[in-house]
């Protein structure tokens, strides 16, 4: 069932591969960078502005839909804190703690709400926004030409067309 709900995503998203960190400056980047075909596909990106700046992004990791099977990095219900670049910066575990990575692992900065917890790992400020990053919509599939009436088997077969195919 597991492979069965990728692959249905993937053919809705138009199997198109998330941009890398290093075009997130390029426009559009952000909404490639944040689709679900390039990490768990029940999560959610949002934009962390504070005081209207962008600090980073924040993964919220969604309910998984019954019967579906997903292997997770975090339980639902739990965040993961981006930085600008898109780079794992930190995790909120569903109860409320804030952790930042650290070279020794991660260190506690403590329980909080999410908007005080968002200050105090990004330091200072007085407002959080979160803007939700909306998937971009699926890409159609290109229809397939049907080979010419009268053609020949040898002129097919640069289609990729058997000499079976035929009409």
């Amino acid at each position: 069932m597991r492979v069965t709900a990728v692959a249905l995503l993937l053919a809705g998203a138009g199997c198109s591969t998330p941009a890398s960190p290093d075009s997130a400056s390029r426009p559009g980047a952000p909404a490639q960078a944040a689709q679900p075909w390039g990490r768990d596909p029940f999560t959610r990106t949002s934009q962390i502005e504070i005081d209207g700046n962008l600090a980073g992004y924040l993964v919220s990791y969604e309910p998984i839909p019954a019967g579906v099977e997903a292997a997770r990095a975090l339980p639902t219900g739990s965040y993961r804190i981006q930085a600008r670049d898109f780079e794992d910066v930190g995790f909120i575990s569903p109860r409320g703690e804030v952790r930042r990575h650290a070279a020794s692992g991660s260190v506690s900065l403590g329980t909080w709400d999410l908007e005080s917890g968002l200050l105090l790992f990004f330091g200072g400020g007085q407002r959080v926004r979160l803007a939700a990053i909306e998937p971009a919509p699926a890409r159609r599939p290109v229809a397939a030409t049907a080979p010419e009436a009268g053609a020949e088997a040898g002129d097919l077969e640069h289609l990729g067309y058997a000499a079976s195919d035929g009409p």
